[in-house]
């Protein structure tokens, strides 16, 4: 059977219906397919002003390929005219307007005025504490003068004399001493001071040296207790870290009632007596410097286990 199609290979429909008409029927010899012209391809038509986007021919595709397949659309460029804006995607940076500055700055003022008052009872706590620690160290050196010479040492002596409270002390640890051979020599060099509460701490745990006859001058003394010697003053008042007006106090039992200083020993108020009856008081006005009820009663001691307040408000418990 002769076939004899008719049909241009320019247009993609004409061309599905020519490989229809090209199916061998049965019994059918082949067809030889004849060469087609190449296909000459017109010019695009230009797009008159708000026209629609014109679709861009295709070449037919190729003898049995698949003929679905989708046009392109010609597209604006970005910022041409016509085109849609594109939105950005920076964000300009925000600024805190006054009502969020003034909360913040009220939080942080509400925080301070919480807080403040907290810190400093806290900072006072361990003030006291460390004047109350160093107490605790003198105590233990005035019980290893006591162990090592056998009897505590006066807290007062205004007169300085071989037959003044000091001068007798002396005279009972080194039989062999004279006493005012030492006072004069020390007096000669500007060292001879009264013993006073306030500085008898000092000027009896400085020790003595090792000579007996000499146990003021004979050469250096041997200390019992390591003083910061920076916070000693000239009188020999040795003091806490930054009150030098609130120096430690010492105050034997012995001259608990005969005390002409004016430094009365602390009366225990349940019993009616001194405390320490039978050895000796430490005591320091605290971190306000005044001895008593009249600052914040802070007083410290070698018997009140924390300040003369906490131990008047234990007894109205």
């Amino acid at each position: 059977m002769n076939l004899s199609p008719s049909f241009d290979f320019g247009a993609p429909q004409q061309t599905a219906v020519a490989r229809l008409c090209l199916q061998e029927a049965p019994g059918a010899s082949p067809v030889a397919l004849p060469h087609s012209a190449p296909t000459v391809l017109a010019p695009a038509p230009q797009k008159a002003p708000g026209a629609s986007p014109v679709a861009l021919p295709h070449s037919a595709p190729p003898l049995g390929a698949p003929a679905s397949h989708k046009t392109p659309t010609a597209s604006l460029p970005q910022g041409a005219p016509g085109a849609s804006p594109v939105a950005s995607t920076h964000n300009p940076p925000r600024a805190f307007t006054l009502v969020e500055l003034l909360l913040v700055i009220g939080i942080i003022g509400l925080l301070t005025a919480i807080s403040v008052p907290i810190v400093m009872q806290s900072l006072a706590k361990a003030r006291n504490a460390a004047i109350k620690a160093e107490i605790d160290m003198l105590h233990m050196a005035i019980m290893n003068y006591k162990a090592e010479y056998g009897m505590f040492p006066p807290c007062f002596d205004s007169v300085m004399n071989q037959g003044s409270p000091a001068g007798q002390h002396i005279k009972r640890l080194f039989p062999r001493s004279n006493v005012l051979t030492e006072f004069t020599t020390l007096q000669s060099r500007s060292l001879l001071r009264p013993v006073t509460p306030t500085n008898a701490l000092t000027s009896w745990l400085s020790g003595y040296t090792t000579d007996p006859r000499l146990p003021l001058t004979g050469g250096p003394r041997q200390p019992l207790y390591d003083f910061d010697k920076s916070r000693i003053t000239a009188a020999g008042f040795y003091h806490p870290t930054g009150t030098p007006g609130s120096p430690y106090i010492y105050i034997n039992a012995s001259q608990y009632s005969n005390n002409p200083a004016g430094y009365i020993a602390a009366i225990d108020l349940v019993d009616g007596l001194p405390f320490n009856a039978d050895s000796f008081q430490i005591i320091c006005a605290g971190r306000d410097g005044v001895l008593g009820g009249n600052g914040a009663d802070d007083d410290l001691s070698n018997f009140w286990p924390s300040t003369r307040k906490e131990y008047l408000d234990s007894l109205s418990q």
